[in-house]
């Protein structure tokens, strides 16, 4: 479990940087968003929340952030017309952190059959992801550099948070 707030909530506490993924991979703004959450220990402050985001392009993301679960989850999971992508932060061999099922639907009889693949396993260089962060900062700062993640990046991000917020 993690740790519990009173003034604010799981999805402003953990969802920013998933939305800022959600945004980089897709590339656009969301067309259309919702959040459902609960408060279960706090009233009125959310302990647990969904995001779904739908975008022009017609993709859809799903963010699911909480403080109530019993184990630590980072999981980033990209279903695509050829393939899935799992990364798994958590994995603690570097080399299993990111997999690609190449899995396959068989639509040659009249039900869909699943063709279930073994994972493709992509080397992930073994960096810390806080420390490339703040390098690139650093970066960006001494070569007077627009950084990767800059405030326009920032100002989406918030933009979206804003829009759920309104209406929960």
């Amino acid at each position: 479990m993690g740790i519990f707030r009173i003034e604010e909530d799981v999805f402003w506490s953990l969802a920013p940087h998933d939305v800022s993924m959600m945004l980089a991979l897709f590339k656009e703004e969301p067309r259309e968003i919702k959040l459902d959450g609960q408060s279960f220990i706090t009233p009125g402050v959310k302990d647990e929340a969904r995001l779904n985001m739908t975008f022009p392009s017609g993709g859809r993301a799903h963010i699911f952030v909480s403080w109530l679960h019993p184990f630590k989850e980072q999981r980033l999971v990209v279903v695509g017309e050829r393939a899935m992508a799992v990364f798994e932060d958590t994995e603690a061999d570097w080399n299993k952190k990111l997999a690609i099922y190449p899995h396959q639907v068989d639509m040659s009889s009249s039900e869909p059959v699943p063709i279930i693949a073994k994972p493709n396993y992509v080397s992930v260089p073994k960096i810390e992801p806080l420390k490339n962060e703040c390098e690139e900062f650093l970066r960006a700062i001494c070569k007077q550099t627009i950084p990767y993640t800059n405030a326009k990046e920032a100002l989406k991000v918030l933009q979206v948070m804003e829009e759920v917020s309104r209406f929960t």
